[in-house]
């Protein structure tokens, strides 16, 4: 089942985290600079690397903005110098350049975080998803806690490990735990507890280059949702054709116990999140 979607730019956001992070870095390390009173202008490095980017048609609004802010950082990076000191202007600097390094962070795993959020929601709306058969028994069991897979490719080959009780993570915290757990997958550290007692999984096909794809079900699970690369394609939007990013949606899912309206009734779900992130906290 497949669902073709328009979504926020993840592309753009993840862009965040090459020419601007270049010109983000070198505005703090101009703040730094001159809290320091290194005779040089905050807004040189930054210019400089802006000028780069765009000619290489990469520094969007966050570059420019942050070359706007440097224009001004050596003027307040210097009179904060001379009214609360030196160290504490440079703490600052450093405390900046942190928190922006967790952001970028986010940033970089906007797209996978964002798809494995709306599917959570979307099991707390539709909990049959979730479930598993029961061979044996010959019933239905509705699993009540979500240990999100993801398939991560390693060297060793592809992999899926799993998240313990994801429904429960706040969105930091999911960011954390799938950075986490990618890192530790990529290191082929995972544990046999990371790889087992999934109960829904997201595959990121898009990361190959592929627009949509099948995905085969991982053991013991009903569902499994994948989504493509994100690309610029014509759209109609607010009754005009343009150029806008959009993926492709596809869900598998085990034929005993989810019928179509209940996987159409995910995937729309799943699709509408993305299109308006507003409507994740207006579901939750």
């Amino acid at each position: 089942m497949v669902y073709g979607h328009q979504g926020l730019s993840p592309a753009e956001i993840a862009d965040f985290t090459t020419t601007e992070r270049r010109v983000f870095v070198a505005c703090v390390g101009g703040w730094a600079l001159d809290a320091m009173n290194v005779q040089l202008y905050s807004f040189v490095i930054p210019a400089l690397i802006a000028v780069w980017g765009l000619t290489r048609g990469q520094a969007g609004v966050l570059g420019t903005a942050a070359l706007l802010v440097s224009a001004a950082g050596g003027w307040v990076a210097g009179w904060f110098a001379d009214r609360y000191g030196r160290v504490l202007t440079l703490q600052i600097a450093i405390l900046t350049f942190a928190v922006f390094t967790f952001l970028s962070g986010l940033a970089q795993n906007y797209a996978q975080l964002f798809v494995a959020r709306a599917l959570l929601v979307a099991v707390a709306r539709h909990p049959m998803i979730n479930s598993i058969w029961d061979e044996q028994a010959q019933e239905i069991i509705v699993r009540h806690y979500v240990n999100l897979g993801f398939a991560a490719a390693t060297e060793r080959g592809l992999i899926v490990p799993n998240i313990k009780d994801a429904q429960a993570l706040t969105m930091p915290g999911l960011a954390r735990a799938l950075a986490g757990l990618t890192a530790t997958a990529r290191d082929g550290r995972c544990t046999p507890a990371d790889l087992t007692g999934g109960t829904i999984t997201i595959t990121n096909v898009g990361v190959f280059g592929v627009d949509a794809g099948t995905p085969i079900l991982t053991p013991g699970e009903a569902a499994i949702l994948a989504f493509g690369r994100i690309r610029d394609a014509a759209w109609v939007h607010d009754g005009e054709i343009a150029v806008r990013q959009v993926t492709t949606l596809s869900l598998s899912f085990d034929h005993r116990i989810v019928d179509g309206e209940l996987g159409s009734a995910v995937l729309r779900d799943v699709g509408q999140m993305l299109e308006d992130p507003i409507r994740m906290l207006a579901w939750t």
